[in-house]
């Protein structure tokens, strides 16, 4: 049996890779109707699809590919868990779904703080000064975040966008840390657990 679930783990991390490169593809559009692209389209698209219903984007940014990720992991640890022959516990499956939640949260997390960071670049080096429709695109998405996050230090003072850019990253980053430890201590409690 334990032959059965290493070969069905290899072949959802195979699959997960297979969609990885779809959603790279994806982003090329010259690439995305050649032949290999297509294959993978037809391979990938039914379950890549299944999780674009769900409320995932923001601004022109979509996340969908994000949890049909996490799920394949999710069931890549099960599978690889009862491949090495450990049993499954009720206490052993919520840490595994509270990791792949909190790997999610925390993958949007720095993806936030890169792009962040990336517009404190462009806003020092006064690049955006033409403000092409990229940095209009990135601006839309970032704002929301930026001025509710510096307004929780502002009052009602108002504060520049580059002191907002900056209590924005240092804020998401020690949210961050401070979700991978509360993540840590309760997947050790959960696994704990005798049921």
């Amino acid at each position: 049996m334990t032959a059965f679930f290493k070969i069905l783990t290899s072949a959802i991390s195979l699959f997960a890779f297979l969609c990885f490169i779809r959603v790279i593809l994806t982003w090329v559009p010259s690439l995305s109707y050649s032949r290999f692209a297509q294959v993978l389209a037809q391979l990938c698209d039914p379950y890549l699809n299944f999780f674009r219903r769900f409320p995932l984007r923001i601004g022109a940014l979509d996340f969908s590919a994000m949890l049909a990720f996490a799920v394949l992991m999710l069931l890549s640890s099960i599978t690889g868990n009862l491949a090495m022959g450990r049993a499954i516990t009720a206490g052993t499956f919520l840490a595994m779904v509270l990791r792949m939640i909190g790997e999610i949260i925390s993958s949007l997390l720095t993806l936030l703080i890169v792009f962040l960071i990336v517009r404190l670049i462009v806003f020092y080096m006064k690049a955006d000064r033409g403000y092409s429709n990229i940095w209009t695109q990135i601006d839309y998405s970032l704002n929301p975040f930026i001025f509710k996050i510096s307004g929780l230090f502002s009052g009602r003072r108002p504060m520049n966008f580059q002191t907002s850019l900056i209590i924005s990253i240092v804020c998401i980053f020690l949210t961050k840390a401070a979700l991978k430890y509360l993540t840590a201590i309760l997947c050790n409690i959960l696994v704990s657990l005798p049921i």
